[in-house]
């Protein structure tokens, strides 16, 4: 597909079951992977994706989601155009490393739901997100937990310059005890689904705490 230069998306389950199909080279123009593009592909086990990709598709009832279980890496270069990665993008998926290039401002937090990520590498001029490895910080001054990779297990506590626990920023997490401190203001929906909680302090600082928080 590599020589279809007009081609500008990949289209809804293109290659959906394609049980055997084990390499793809990207068209190099295609700016969105749309809704099951690539699902129940079992023998994909890396992607490299073109520099002109701009967007990710999220989860669709009829289609599935782009990427499934069996990805085990992604390659993304440093030009890379991409902006955005919908939900659900590579839930579940094998992935232990990802590059957040340049202009990748929007990652809806369910996007790595599952993912065992060791490193985000976030690049030094992507202004948007900032990483220590296995957790994810967005918003000015890195005030949202984004992300925490399912990768960490046992206790964690909220670092201190954090106002904001994201939307499914836990979500089917191994952590086993989260520490709150006094200055965390919100928490968003689905942050702690799927995790087995057995005890929650508030703060009095706290104002917002959306709905399916702890489904």
């Amino acid at each position: 597909m590599h020589a279809c230069d007009r081609l500008p998306y990949l289209n809804n389950s293109l290659f959906s079951n394609s049980r055997k199909l084990n390499n793809i080279n990207f068209p190099q123009k295609i700016k969105e992977l749309r809704y099951g593009c690539f699902y129940n592909c079992e023998s994909l086990k890396s992607v490299t994706l073109p520099d002109s990709l701009e967007t990710i598709y999220d989860w669709s009832s009829t289609h599935g989601r782009v990427f499934n279980d069996y990805l085990e890496s992604v390659t993304i270069t440093s030009q890379s155009n991409l902006t955005t990665i919908l939900s659900d993008a590579f839930y579940q998926t094998k992935l232990k490393y990802f590059y957040i290039p340049p202009k990748l401002q929007t990652i809806i937090s369910s996007a790595f739901t599952g993912v065992p990520i060791e490193t985000f590498e976030v690049d030094p001029h992507n202004p948007y997100f900032r990483s220590d490895g296995k957790i994810l910080f967005s918003g000015t001054n890195n005030i949202t937990l984004h992300f925490v990779s399912p990768a960490l297990t046992g206790s964690f506590t909220i670092p201190t310059f954090v106002i904001q626990i994201g939307e499914n920023c836990f979500r089917n997490s191994y952590i086993s005890q989260i520490t709150l401190h006094s200055n965390v203001e919100a928490i968003q929906r689905l942050a702690f689904e799927g995790i087995q909680i057995t005890s929650f302090v508030y703060n009095s600082k706290i104002s917002r705490i959306e709905e399916r928080t702890f489904n």
